[in-house]
């Protein structure tokens, strides 16, 4: 499966050289964020002002041997601090969303959880993921 991670120039070159996604980290829910090729491109969440980025004009496509613990049209999720990743393509914002997010992927009706592979996950009585 492949995934798209915005970020800023400077998170892209720290990305590329380091070979993987930091967790947004706290305060911020302490997960790595991105969207599943095929995934809904929905400004208000992807290219928030929230986290390290200064701006997410970058376009980081990607595939991680990692399944995600969550994923839902406009963001899939991986409770973990960094995620190994191997880096296909970086490329403007615009056109990777204009080209990767077309909002094909098919979802359950209900919950909206796209149906995708996934980790198996379980969420504990403090609402903390744990990976199974």
């Amino acid at each position: 499966m492949k995934y798209i991670h915005f970020t800023d120039i400077a998170g892209a070159k720290a990305i590329s050289k380091s070979g993987h996604i930091k967790s947004a980290g706290a305060p911020f829910a302490s997960a790595v964020f991105a969207i599943a090729v095929g995934g809904a491109y929905v400004p208000s969440v992807q290219q928030t002002k929230l986290g390290r980025a200064k701006n997410r004009l970058v376009a980081i496509l990607f595939t991680a041997n990692d399944l995600p613990d969550a994923a839902f049209p406009e963001e899939v999720e991986w409770h973990m601090p960094m995620l190994p990743i191997s880096i296909e393509k970086v490329l403007p914002a615009k056109a990777a969303a204009e080209q990767y997010l077309d909002d094909s992927l098919p979802r359950d009706s209900e919950t909206e959880i796209l149906d995708i592979p996934m980790h198996p996950v379980t969420i504990d009585d403090k609402g903390d993921w744990i990976r199974d």
